[in-house]
């Protein structure tokens, strides 16, 4: 399987993903400060509530954990497959 998810970290959903992370309490307010940041954009601070922000360390783990359930149902069903980005 070849699957390539276009404009991934732009359009993953904080509900979702704080909602996953809610599994792991010690950190998950930080992790909401991180994606409460915004986004500058002609001189003005944006706030947003899709996307993580790429070229930050701590988006490919968010990322990972927003699509571990998805790698488990691949698995489940017998799927071999390697995400990467």
């Amino acid at each position: 399987m070849d699957l390539d998810i276009e404009k991934y970290f732009d359009t993953i959903n904080h509900d979702k993903l704080i909602s996953i992370l809610r599994e792991h309490k010690n950190t998950l307010h930080l992790i909401q400060a991180f994606l409460k940041v915004g986004i500058m954009e002609d001189d003005l601070v944006k706030l947003n509530r899709l996307g993580v922000p790429q070229g930050e360390p701590l988006s490919p783990i968010l990322s990972n954990i927003y699509l571990y359930k998805m790698d488990k149902e691949f698995e489940a069903r017998g799927l071999h497959f390697m995400r990467y980005v």
